[in-house]
């Protein structure tokens, strides 16, 4: 074999990949052309997240930097709490059009692809919330948060939890976890799993200290089978969009006793 074919072998994977990512980024393209961004949190899931995250964030000053943050609505959010200058990453550039408008300081870059342009310690907080399980590399992005964090910087992480109640249950029938998808250019879906116990170790071996672990909810596993389509089950617990503000679907206090069974996982470190 020469060296000519050797390489054009060598080069097909790559070609792949990018082919993959940019069908997910035509669709996630697409669905924020269709859709009103803001209306992602009013799903209990981001609207969840999107308060603790604010919530956690209020003690904090100096530069944020938030790895994927769309269109920028909570990015938008801690600007206003004051004290904070924030930078948002992401691969999406009409997403980075509307996080302008919120007054981020916005970077058009894959994470997954190439490390920041920030000097060591520049930051005094980072984001990767809704985004490391869409990477390919999730553990070189917490390296590079780490690199680009001042020591005792905080990090906040937060992503699906495969080993969430829904998802044992739904294994158990043989289904498919909740979200996850066969296919990586089927768009907006989980290409990486985390449970609690195996989020907290990558955050830990990239060289940072967990301070705090949570989850939102255990949701209850047939509401994710599909069962609202049946007329008894809407005549006694109404439609499914309403299904989140119902405790015997969406427990909270189950989840602060057993977060390892929580759908979305939260965690809280700091830089050594």
């Amino acid at each position: 074999m020469d060296t000519q074919t050797a390489n054009q072998q060598a080069a097909l994977p790559v070609g792949r990949i990018q082919q993959a990512k940019k069908a997910m980024l035509d669709k996630n393209e697409a669905w924020l052309r269709d859709n009103k961004p803001d209306s992602m949190y009013d799903s209990y899931i981001h609207k969840w997240r999107g308060e603790r995250i604010l919530e956690l964030m209020k003690p904090i000053q100096g530069k944020v930097l938030d790895i994927g943050c769309f269109d920028g609505t909570i990015a938008g959010k801690i600007i206003k709490q004051g004290d904070k200058e924030v930078y948002g990453m992401d691969r999406m550039a009409s997403a980075l059009e509307l996080a302008k408008t919120h007054g981020v300081k916005t970077i058009h870059a894959d994470i997954d692809e190439q490390n920041t342009d920030f000097a060591d310690g520049y930051f005094d907080a980072a984001l990767a919330t809704g985004v490391l399980d869409s990477l390919f590399d999730p553990d070189g992005v917490i390296e590079e948060l780490n690199r680009v964090l001042k020591p005792g910087g905080t990090l906040i992480v937060s992503l699906p939890n495969l080993a969430c109640l829904s998802n044992r249950t739904l294994m158990f029938f043989g289904k498919p976890p909740w979200q996850v998808q066969a296919g990586a250019r089927e768009g907006l879906g989980t290409m990486r799993y985390f449970t609690m116990g195996t989020l907290t170790d990558l955050v830990e071996r990239c060289g940072f200290k967990v301070t705090h672990r949570e989850a939102n909810a255990v949701v209850f596993p047939f509401a994710r089978f599909g069962f609202s389509r049946f007329p008894i089950l809407r005549g006694l617990f109404g439609a499914p969009g309403t299904w989140e503000n119902k405790r015997i679907f969406f427990n909270r206090t189950l989840a602060k006793l057993f977060p390892n069974l929580g759908e979305r996982l939260l965690v809280v470190a700091v830089k050594k």
